[in-house]
C-alpha cells in the first residue's frame, strides 16, 4: 500500500474528496486576496492536536473561496509549535497564517483575532467543516445588505416562556426556518460560518477572566450575549439555515455534542444571561 493510500485509510477520507488533497499537496494558487479591501475580511479559526492531522481540509476549502479573504488566521496553543503537519505548513505559501498563542479554548478563533485587529470583519470558521467555494461570497453579500448586523449561514431562534425567560437551548426553533432577520432573538452558530462587523461585539468581549470561569467551551453563547450588548442583530444569508459537510472521521469529537446533547449549553446560556442582565434587551423581534 503506498503512502498515501495509507493515508487516506488513516484519515477515512472519501474518494469524492480528494480534490482537496490534491489541492493541499501540490496547488500553488494563492489562496488570500492580492489587493487588500478598505477593511479587510479576516478568516479566523482554532484548533487542538487532535484534529490537526485533518486540518488541512478544511483549511482548503478556505483557501479556495470565489470570493477571497484578505488574512486566513488558525490559532494553535503555543504548545503545538512541534506538532503541525508538513501538508498544514505547505499551505502557508499560499497565504494561510500559523499563529502560536495562548490557548483561551474556542473562543481563540474570535478572541486574538479581536486584540489584533478589532477594526476588521471577521469571519469564524470551525476546523472540521468543508466549506464550499461560494460559502464567504454569500455572506460578504448579505452582509452588504445589512452592514452593521452579524451575518451568518446558520441560526436558530431563541424562544422564551411566558414570562421572558429563555427555554432549554434544545427547544428553540432549530435553525429557524423562514426567519431571515435581522432579528435580537437570532442565534447565530460557529460551524456555518459568522461574520462579524467591526464594533459589533461589546469590549467585555476580550474579558477573558469571566468567559474562563461562565462560558468556557461556548465561544457562540458568549458572541451571542456581547452582541446583545452592544444592541447588534443577526441576520441569516437565506431564510433557511445551511448545513456544510463534516471533515470525514470529526463527527463524534465536537464541543457541538457536550454543549448541546449533555445540557453545557443551557448552563452557559443561564450564567452569561444572568451576569449581564440580558433579559431586558430581548425586544420583540
Amino acid at each position: 500500500m503506498s503512502r498515501l493510500s495509507q493515508f487516506l485509510k488513516r484519515i477515512q477520507y472519501a474518494p469524492s474528496d480528494y480534490s482537496h488533497l490534491w489541492h493541499a499537496r501540490f496547488s500553488s494558487v494563492p489562496g488570500i486576496r492580492l489587493e487588500p479591501r478598505n477593511v479587510p475580511v479576516i478568516v479566523s479559526l482554532t484548533s487542538i492536536a487532535e484534529r490537526l492531522p485533518k486540518i488541512p481540509f478544511t483549511i482548503e476549502s478556505l483557501l479556495r473561496q470565489t470570493e477571497q479573504p484578505d488574512r486566513l488566521i488558525l490559532w494553535l496553543d503555543e504548545k503545538l509549535a512541534d506538532k503541525i503537519p508538513a501538508l498544514l505548513r505547505r499551505q502557508t505559501r499560499r497565504g494561510l497564517e500559523i499563529r502560536l498563542v495562548e490557548d483561551v479554548g474556542p473562543h481563540s478563533r474570535i478572541f486574538h483575532t479581536l486584540k489584533e485587529f478589532p477594526r476588521c470583519r471577521i469571519v469564524t470558521a470551525d476546523d472540521d467543516m468543508l466549506y464550499p467555494q461560494f460559502w464567504l461570497a454569500e455572506l460578504l453579500a448579505a452582509h452588504q445588505r445589512e452592514p452593521q448586523s452579524i451575518t451568518c449561514h446558520r441560526a436558530h431562534r431563541m424562544v422564551a416562556d411566558q414570562a421572558g425567560t429563555l427555554l432549554p437551548y434544545r427547544q428553540w426553533d432549530s435553525h429557524s426556518p423562514g426567519h431571515v432577520g435581522p432579528s435580537l432573538w437570532l442565534f447565530p452558530t460557529g460551524v456555518g460560518g459568522i461574520l462579524y462587523p467591526p464594533n459589533a461585539l461589546h469590549s467585555e468581549v476580550l474579558n477573558r477572566d469571566v468567559f474562563r470561569k461562565i462560558c468556557p467551551t461556548a465561544d457562540d453563547v458568549w458572541l451571542k450575549a456581547m452582541s446583545l450588548l452592544n444592541n447588534v442583530r443577526c441576520q441569516k444569508v437565506r431564510p433557511f439555515s445551511t448545513e456544510w459537510r463534516c471533515v470525514p472521521g470529526t463527527e463524534h469529537k465536537t464541543l457541538r455534542v457536550q454543549n448541546v446533547e449533555n445540557g453545557k449549553n443551557d448552563i452557559q446560556i443561564r450564567n452569561v444571561f444572568e451576569h449581564y442582565n440580558l433579559y431586558p434587551r430581548l425586544n420583540p423581534a
